[in-house]
């Protein structure tokens, strides 16, 4: 079997990351796989980047950005049946079609030619233009009025109804198999423009031989960390933005460290880019560890395990991969009941789920890992546990594999 990837990225990204470790696991299973990207990073000849005329979106996309018709401008990607990647796969799976290397209204024109597989990573699909809708409920009726016209990828003119109905056309009309990481993502996509397609759940899965529990005391020499150390952990792309809730974990782990109870030194393992950080936002009394923005599948290994517990407060979210990874390191996680996040981080079981914004639970929270040894333990091994029977990428591409050989046979008789 032939299988296509079709992503904005072979490594760059949270989606990427998913499609590549799946590249990666079917070519493990002799599947002949490769990737066709919008950015490429890596130097391997199964992955291409879609074909583009810089020039010509250029002059297109003040245009289509003007008037908020998202992507329109990339008309190449109109024959991406032409690619030779395309022309000798099987099966095509497409991923992430936004982020601008890809025009969606090629959709219907490709699946004539090669049975289709779309797996979900966020709600774009079948919104009017945002990756995620928030509390607005307009994408299951058609949109319009646009609510959150600065929700990424934000438009200057609201023609949500008209973008909505494109990608009915593009998405709902032709035959595609949809796969969502999610339950969560899965209920939304059955009561959407998709409702009409087949369409699956199957979680994302990660390499169980890598992200693994390391020994505590190891991680942490390599970190320049103290051994009795409370140590939170916290990621995001870009620490200084205050979307992300660095200002949060800063204020609990400030109270924590002042509470008379508190015997440990609080340790703050902050990943991402840390260069705009204010150096007077972190007191004395707690010790910071910035080890900057970090690719390597070893060094963040490293971190999750030097970790006590890992707190993610996402503000919209399908099913992150950073939290699979602390899952599978042993470290337990507390995050926000938003998106797919409750399917892993089970309240009492993997981790404990709080209310946005509630840092009184969150220092809670952080005080009942810190004082009860026991239930961080048992927290710690349920993590494992429940990486090792649903999150494997082994079973994730066996379930992809049966979900291909499915497109592939259907597409014959049809």
């Amino acid at each position: 079997m032939r299988s296509l990837q079709i992503n904005q990225s072979d490594t760059f990204g949270g989606a990427a990351i998913a499609s590549y470790r799946l590249h990666q696991v079917l070519l493990q299973k002799k599947i002949d796989s490769k990737l066709l990207v919008g950015t490429v990073r890596e130097r391997d000849p199964n992955i291409a980047r879609v074909p583009r005329y810089l020039l010509a979106e250029k002059v297109i996309r003040q245009f289509t950005r003007r008037i908020g018709l998202n992507y329109l401008e990339y008309f190449r990607s109109l024959r991406i049946d032409r690619h030779p990647f395309v022309e000798n796969a099987d099966v095509v799976n497409l991923h992430n079609l936004h982020t601008g290397y890809f025009n969606y209204l090629a959709i219907p024109r490709l699946s004539k030619k090669k049975p289709l597989v779309l797996t979900m990573h966020d709600m774009w699909t079948i919104t009017g233009h945002c990756a995620y809708s928030l509390d607005c409920g307009k994408w299951e009726s058609g949109c319009g009025a646009c609510p959150y016209p600065n929700v990424y990828p934000e438009i200057r003119m609201d023609l949500t109804k008209l973008e909505w109905r494109l990608k009915s056309w593009a998405f709902g009309k032709p035959r595609i198999t949809v796969i969502t990481p999610s339950l969560w993502l899965k209920q939304i996509a059955e009561k959407s423009l998709l409702k009409n397609q087949e369409i699956l759940h199957i979680p994302n899965g990660l390499n169980l031989k890598i992200y693994k529990p390391l020994p505590k005391a190891v991680s942490r020499k390599r970190l320049g960390i103290g051994a009795r150390d409370f140590v939170i952990m916290f990621a995001a792309h870009d620490l200084s933005d205050p979307r992300k809730g660095l200002s949060d974990i800063v204020s609990a782990a400030i109270t924590l460290s002042e509470e008379s109870v508190v015997r440990r030194k609080i340790t703050l393992l902050l990943l991402g880019q840390n260069s705009n950080i204010p150096k007077n936002l972190f007191p004395d009394s707690i010790n910071v560890v910035m080890p900057g923005y970090l690719n390597d599948d070893q060094d963040k290994v490293h971190c999750f395990s030097a970790a006590d517990v890992f707190f993610f407060p996402t503000q919209a979210d399908n099913l992150p991969i950073v939290l699979q990874e602390s899952m599978a390191c042993g470290t337990p996680m507390i995050s926000y009941p938003v998106g797919g996040v409750p399917e892993l981080v089970r309240d009492g079981k993997t981790g404990m789920i709080i209310q946005k914004g509630d840092r009184r639970s969150l220092v809670h929270s952080f005080r009942t890992l810190l004082q009860d040894l026991e239930f961080a333990k048992r927290l710690s091994n349920n993590c494992r546990r429940l990486a090792e029977s649903e999150y494997s990428d082994e079973l994730q591409a066996e379930r992809y594999i049966k979900v291909y050989k499915n497109a592939i046979e259907k597409f014959r008789k049809s």
